[in-house]
C-alpha cells in the first residue's frame, strides 16, 4: 500500500511516502507559527516517484501536542479523502515515538510531555513488538519523586541529566506503523488526542439561510 504520512504534533513537523512499508520519501520543517505542508508533501512524493493521485492511504499523528499542527494535518487529510475519497488513519503520536524507542533494543518505554501548566504527563508503553506498541498506562500526571528516563515528545534537545530524553514523533516511522494497520476511518470522526477533557462545546451547524 502507498501510504502518505503527516506528523505535525511536535517542534518539527514532518512527512513521508512509504510503499508496501519501506519509506520511500521523506521531508521536514521547524514547527511554528508558518508550516507549509504542501511543500513538504510534495518534495516527499517527488522522492518516492509517486503523485497525489497514486496514494492509497494517509495516516495521521493525532498527538497529544501541538493543537494546531494536528488540526492542519487533520484538515488536510478530511479534505484528501473527500476530494479522492483515499483511506485514512489516525494514530497516537505516542505510539509513535514508542515504536521509534523499540528500535534501540527497548520493551519497554515512558513517553510525555509538558502540559504546559508545570505537569510532566508520561504514558507507559510495552514494545517489546516494535511495529505494534502496547499501551499498558496512559498518560497521567508525573509525580517529581518518580525516577526513570521519560522520552519527550515536545523537547528538541535532551535534559543535562538524561532524565529527559528527546524523542520527536517522525513521519517515517508513523508510515511504518500504518502499514501494519486497517481501522480506517471517516475523515469527520479525526480528533486530536488531549491529555485533559476539553473545555469547550462545538458550536451547532448554523441555520442561517440566504434569502
Amino acid at each position: 500500500m502507498k501510504i502518505l504520512a503527516l506528523e505535525f504534533s511536535s517542534p518539527r513537523r514532518s512527512v513521508a511516502v512509504a510503499v508496501d512499508g519501506v519509506v520511500r520519501g521523506a521531508s521536514s520543517e521547524p514547527g511554528g507559527r508558518t508550516t507549509h505542508p504542501f511543500a513538504m508533501i510534495e518534495a516527499a512524493l517527488a522522492q518516492a516517484g509517486l503523485d497525489r493521485g497514486q496514494i492509497e492511504c494517509l495516516a495521521v499523528g493525532l498527538g497529544p501536542g501541538s493543537y494546531a499542527g494536528v488540526r492542519i494535518a487533520i484538515a488536510i487529510a478530511q479534505g484528501w479523502q473527500l476530494a479522492r475519497g483515499t483511506k485514512l488513519l489516525g494514530l497516537s503520536s505516542a505510539e509513535v515515538v514508542a515504536a521509534r524507542a523499540a528500535q534501540t533494543g527497548l520493551t519497554e518505554v515512558r513517553v510525555g510531555l509538558d502540559a504546559q501548566r508545570q505537569e510532566l504527563f508520561a504514558a507507559r508503553y510495552d514494545v517489546s513488538n516494535p511495529v505494534q506498541p502496547r499501551l499498558i498506562e496512559p498518560f497521567q500526571i508525573c509525580p517529581p519523586s518518580e525516577t526513570g528516563v521519560v522520552l519527550r515528545m515536545d523537547l528538541l534537545t535532551s535534559s543535562p541529566d538524561g532524565q529527559s530524553r528527546s524523542w520527536i514523533p517522525d513521519a517515517e516511522m508513523l508510515s511504518v506503523l500504518a502499514t501494519h494497520r486497517m481501522d480506517f476511518v471517516q475523515g469527520s470522526t479525526l480528533e486530536p488526542i488531549y491529555l485533559r477533557k476539553a473545555e469547550f462545546v462545538k458550536a451547532p451547524p448554523s441555520n442561517f439561510h440566504a434569502g
